[in-house]
């Protein structure tokens, strides 16, 4: 979980300063391009699909927010971020990687990440997390900050507690039901 949470650190910063406006942005930018490549730098070597995707985002929006300047990217940095994550995490479940297997396999004794539960419990982290980045996109395109803010940690705080609770739970869900397909 922790490792996770590093992964999600440089767009936290980024968010703490993206809504101050264009100079706000280029700090969180730069902070988080330097958060991502020290705190990534194994995930990165690994192939991590959250830490390539957070530099390229990152590389992205200093190149077309910052640089060129375009509004739409500077007027609406919580579209653009929670919607970048929401791709990720939804895009990974596309191609059968799903990100959180990345962090789950370091956790995870090897014999069992072939393992129809630890895959599916995995799919279904993903899952959430995807849909937390997709209200949140939604929410900041139609709510004002304040209400946006409350809501995009809501929903954040309900992915940690899922992500931290959810595997325990549904092993021994599996394991009481013996279900086949598991």
């Amino acid at each position: 979980m922790k490792r996770v949470i590093l992964g999600f650190l440089p767009w936290i910063i980024y968010s703490e300063f993206a809504n101050r406006g264009e100079k706000g942005i280029l700090h969180g930018v730069i902070i988080a391009l330097i958060l991502a490549v020290i705190l990534g730098r194994d995930n990165l070597r690994k192939g991590f699909i959250l830490d390539w995707c957070t530099i390229a985002f990152f590389a992205f929006i200093l190149v077309v927010g910052v640089y060129l300047q375009h509004p739409f990217v500077t007027q609406h940095p919580g579209l653009f971020s929670d919607g970048a994550l929401a791709v990720i995490a939804i895009g990974s479940l596309l191609v059968g990687i799903p990100f959180t297997i990345q962090y789950a396999r370091e956790q995870t004794a090897q014999e069992h990440w072939n393992s129809p539960i630890f895959i599916r419990v995995n799919q279904i982290l993903t899952l959430t997390w995807g849909i937390t980045f997709a209200l949140s996109a939604l929410a900041s395109w139609l709510l004002p900050l304040s209400a946006y803010t409350v809501l995009h940690l809501a929903l954040l705080a309900i992915a940690i507690l899922m992500t931290v609770r959810f595997p325990s739970w549904y092993r021994e869900r599996a394991v009481k039901n013996r279900t086949p397909e598991l």
